[in-house]
């Protein structure tokens, strides 16, 4: 029987012209070649990153299962442990600026304090709006917006979030108007590099 040495040592002999060369220098983990059997990946401890032994003992060795200190639970002052998705929101879009209201069904704004509401501007094309109600936090993010943002001012009314965005200035007339809130056109990397920095 083959050991699983042989095929690196195989490989060796023909130095540089074989097929798998660039295995020949390995990395300073401390596994051996026979960690690396094909079709056959073992199981590393996460911590250690040493290959752990074939079989049902290999959970009970693992760093990870080690006895440790319990976990702090999540105290009434660090808010909601749930997060939500709003999906629900419509926009309106004029020269200057675009208005995103976000209203979901059966929710009661007049309850919602204003600090349980945060809306930030990620970059020129993305924003985060976050919403705790309900005993969870709710957030709606759009990324690649159809043109650079250079503001947003947000408003909490008794029915709905209302968030403002202003549209970066240009002489473009067919820039101006959105036909779309997010853009599902990929753009190249360096266009919003160049956006940004003006």
């Amino acid at each position: 029987p083959k050991t699983t040495e042989a095929p690196w040592r195989a490989s060796q002999n023909k130095g540089s012209n074989s097929y798998y060369y660039g295995h020949h220098t390995r990395a300073s983990d401390g596994l051996a070649a026979s960690d690396y059997q094909m079709n056959g990946p073992r199981r590393l401890d996460p911590v250690t990153k040493k290959p752990l032994p074939a079989g049902a003992a290999a959970a009970k060795l693992t760093a990870v299962n080690a006895e440790r200190a319990p976990l702090a639970t999540a105290t009434a002052d660090q808010g909601p442990a749930r997060f939500e998705r709003i999906r629900r929101y419509t926009w309106a879009d004029t020269d200057d600026e675009v208005k995103i209201y976000v209203q979901p069904e059966g929710w009661d704004f007049a309850t919602i304090a204003a600090d349980d509401v945060s809306v930030t501007l990620d970059s020129p094309r993305s924003l985060t709006a976050r919403i705790d109600y309900g005993g969870a936090s709710h957030k709606l993010v759009l990324t690649n917006f159809q043109g650079p943002v250079t503001d947003l001012a947000w408003k909490k009314t008794k029915k709905r979030l209302v968030v403002t965005l202003k549209k970066r200035d240009t002489l473009l007339a067919w820039d101006k108007s959105w036909k779309e809130l997010v853009s599902t056109k990929d753009r190249p990397s360096g266009q919003e590099d160049a956006e940004e920095a003006d």
